[in-house]
């Protein structure tokens, strides 16, 4: 047996192990490879659906909801605001003061009454005597004393009345005086709680909620992101179908190469060196493409172990923005504490308003009975009036008995004479106790209709009922952003420790780049071999490897081939390539 059909052989036992063992390789590791595939498409699936409920969480932080609510609760606190400046007047002191002066000087008014009171006594009295006096001239004074006598009566019934309902009156509006005082008071708590503990709870809400939504949107750009980089990572799963086609490319030139020496087994002519130069030349190819196959698994390899790192450092990143490792939303406990801080502010409020409202309440009920006393009083009125008129028809009446007695009746004459001035005083002092009385009547329709404005409980509740409503929607959608944020959060925790784990047992690039190196070095091997067993100047057809070349589908194992065989991979590859 020649030198090289022994040579021959060897390299063809060598080959066939070679071929066996690359493709063996690539058929153990094709489920770990899928595997790996499933995995990353299965977290590429879960970086989506993280993604959907970070676009919930900014429907939730972001959406016209929640800036109604706030716009809303501003609107109720304004007029909380209102609320607690009702029935606060700057004439309302005054208003008192002045009905509180009137009904003062209407007891002056009162008692020079009693001084006219008086004097029709005496003047009665005087009348009476005088007409016992003439007789029977004086009956007519007689009757005069008798009406003098009862218009005394009248005057000390009304005047009496009028005195002790304008002391009950002095009494209840210094009463209402204190209470005005008290209420302007509690008025100005109200309204420090309101403007104080309400709207700076309101902005401290405000800034709240703008840093929720500054972090919901973060975490949903990041997420963007993160799903961004996953199809760029689903994408580049390639390599699988890559190192299996060159693979197969391999297994294929090297069943090439055990077919032309089958063919030129027991030859020892020149074509059957030509065949083990071929061998020689083709191994040494495959070295390269084993090598280039081996290089670029590897490095896809660890670019995808890199590259998962990265959206695992990424996704642990969420974590943190949506609420720190442990899954509680940081921004969101902050809210809740704000919530019940305003809720504590909302309720203390509304504690001061009810109290203002109570205060409201009696102040309306005084203001009332003020009126209803000035009522009483103001129906003495036409009573007063008629007094006058009474006196004045006295004046005269008692003129006209005086000038018919005639001499006799002098005395009566100087007694008509002073009823008649006190008629004219009478008169004065009516009309100005009428026009008092008129003041006061004024004076207390202005309190009754300052009475109507006072805070009363309906308001009160109305508006601590909304501001619960609002407060519980406003904790709602907060709730259901913290559910969000935490969902997020977890989802994210739970998918970076998978990937972190993911990434630790990735291994089938050791094994198989383990295996495709020892093919490349048993290529190395076989080819000195084979070269060991061809003649100097031996060609090879160039048609062959035309023909290999034309199988490859990569544009890398065209590179190498082209590169190896020193020619352009774009060009024609003629007739035969002088190796040797």
């Amino acid at each position: 047996m020649s030198a090289v059909v022994e040579i021959a052989r060897d390299v063809s036992t060598h080959l066939v192990e070679i071929g066996k063992g690359l493709a063996r390789v690539v058929h153990e590791q094709e489920q770990t490879f899928l595997d790996l595939g499933d995995a990353v498409q299965r977290i590429a699936m879960q970086v989506g659906g993280i993604g959907d409920e970070a676009r919930d969480l900014v429907r939730v932080t972001s959406g016209e909801a929640m800036s109604h609510i706030l716009e809303a609760l501003e609107g109720e606190f304004g007029r909380m605001a209102e609320l607690c400046a009702t029935g606060v007047h700057g004439g309302e002191q005054a208003l008192l003061a002045r009905t509180r002066e009137l009904v003062q000087n209407l007891g002056v008014s009162v008692r020079e009454y009693a001084r006219i009171v008086r004097t029709l006594q005496m003047l009665g009295i005087a009348t009476r005597i005088e007409s016992a006096r003439l007789g029977a001239d004086g009956r007519g004074f007689s009757t005069l004393a008798d009406d003098v006598e009862k218009l005394a009566g009248k005057i000390i019934e009304y005047s009496s009345s009028l005195l002790e309902q304008g002391r009950a009156l002095d009494v209840t509006i210094a009463e209402a005086e204190g209470r005005s005082l008290e209420m302007g008071a509690k008025q100005d708590s109200c309204s420090l709680a309101v403007s104080v503990g309400l709207l700076d709870g309101l902005d401290n809400l405000k800034r709240t909620m703008a840093s929720s939504r500054a972090s919901s949107l973060q975490v949903e750009g990041l997420l963007a992101d993160i799903n961004k980089s996953m199809q760029g990572l689903v994408g580049s799963l390639q390599f699988h179908d890559i190192v299996r086609q060159q693979v197969e490319h391999v297994v294929e030139a090297v069943d090439d190469v055990l077919a032309g020496l089958a063919r030129n087994a027991a030859a020892e002519s020149t074509s059957g060196a030509e065949e083990l130069a071929f061998a020689a030349e083709v191994c040494t190819l495959q070295e390269s493409q084993t090598r280039a196959a081996s290089e670029s698994l590897s490095t896809a390899v660890a670019s995808l172990r890199s590259e998962m790192r990265t959206i695992a450092s990424s996704v642990r990143q969420v974590v943190l923005d949506a609420g720190g490792g442990s899954g509680e939303g940081a921004s969101e406990s902050t809210a809740a504490k704000v919530l019940d801080a305003l809720e504590n502010e909302v309720r203390a409020a509304a504690t001061s308003m009810r109290e203002l409202a109570v205060q409201g309440e009696d102040m309306g009920r005084t203001m009332e009975m003020v009126a209803s006393t000035v009522s009483d009083m103001t129906a003495f009125l036409a009573d007063i009036e008629d007094v006058g008129s009474e006196i004045e028809l006295i004046a005269l009446n008692a003129s006209i008995s005086a000038a018919h007695t005639g001499d006799k009746g002098k005395a009566l004459g100087v007694l008509a004479t002073s009823i008649q001035r006190l008629s004219q005083d009478a008169g004065t002092q009516t009309v100005a106790l009428a026009d008092l009385l008129r003041s006061i009547d004024t004076a207390a329709g202005e309190l009754k209709a300052l009475a109507l404005s006072y805070l009363d409980m309906s308001r009160v509740s109305a508006v601590k009922e909304e501001l619960e409503r609002l407060t519980l929607a406003l904790r709602e959608a907060s709730g259901e952003a913290e559910r969000h944020f935490r969902g997020v959060a977890s989802s994210c925790d739970v998918l970076a420790r998978d990937m972190e784990r993911r990434v630790q047992d990735i291994a089938v690039d050791r094994l198989v780049c383990a295996a495709l190196d020892k093919g490349a070095e048993r290529f190395a091997v076989v080819a000195a071999k084979a070269r060991r067993g061809v003649p100097a100047g031996t060609q090879v057809p160039r048609e062959r490897m035309k023909h290999m070349h034309q199988r490859y589908t990569m544009q890398q194992e065209r590179v190498l081939h082209g590169r190896h065989v020193g020619e352009s991979t774009d060009d024609g590859m003629g007739d035969n390539i002088e190796l040797f």
